[in-house]
């Protein structure tokens, strides 16, 4: 994947991210966690490579931020 094609995955990452709630978000921060992610429950297609890594990276900041 060349770096344009990780941008738009990242950007398509971080609009989905954006529109989640506080709850959704903390649920699908415990799926990613546990491991227990089914794509099926928050998309209708597969996402691209790395999508989820990306909407992770933001979990994780939205974490940070909210903790303290």
């Amino acid at each position: 994947m060349n770096v344009r094609d990780q941008m738009a995955v990242r950007e398509r990452a971080k609009r989905f991210w954006d529109g989640l709630s506080s709850v959704q978000r903390g649920e699908l921060g415990d799926a990613l966690v546990l491991g227990t992610l089914d794509w099926t429950e928050w998309l209708d297609r597969e996402p691209p490579a790395g999508f989820w890594r990306a909407v992770d990276d933001l979990r994780i900041l939205w974490e940070m931020e909210t903790s303290g």
